[in-house]
């Protein structure tokens, strides 16, 4: 099944390379930057641009960890006032972004998201062995014998 959509959504893509975290595969930083820029609720960087500007409709948060680099994509997906208006939702990010810093990690948010990410470990659906025996010998080279399996899941730091 193809649809096609009748109008074109345009979309702004801000696209950053951090280095290799690699090493903090225990903290997962990456998980940590991801949800609080994906978060949805009260004063968060998705209401702030869609509800209260009017610049975006939705948005959407990537991220790519190699053990050369690390990358990190937030795609705006723009209103009709957004298309006008790219360096006010540029600015709002990159505002947002320096109020995290200055506020530093929330350190509940991150043990919640540990919790989070535990539940959903421990509850997980079984991968055919195949699939197991080809992430396992990837991971191979990532982490050290005793954390194989939970490395690059678990916050465990």
């Amino acid at each position: 099944v193809t649809i096609l959509g009748t109008q074109a959504q345009p979309y702004l893509i801000l696209y950053f390379v951090f280095p290799d975290v690699s090493q903090q595969f225990l903290s997962q930083p990456m998980k940590y930057i991801k949800h609080v820029l994906a978060y949805a609720g009260e004063h968060s960087l998705l209401t702030v641009l869609r509800d209260s500007l009017g610049l975006i409709t939705d948005l959407d948060v990537s991220t790519y960890i190699t053990s050369a680099f690390n990358s990190l994509s937030v795609q705006f997906n723009l209103a009709g006032r957004g298309v006008n208006n790219l360096d006010l939702v540029m600015s709002v990010f990159f505002q947002y972004m320096a109020t995290l810093q200055s506020k530093g990690v929330d350190l509940d948010l991150y043990t919640s998201i540990a919790n989070v990410t535990r539940l959903a470990w421990d509850w997980q659906e079984s991968s055919k062995p195949s699939d197991t025996v080809s992430s396992l010998a990837k991971d191979l080279i990532l982490y050290p014998p005793g954390l194989l399996l939970t490395g690059g899941s678990l916050i465990e730091n």
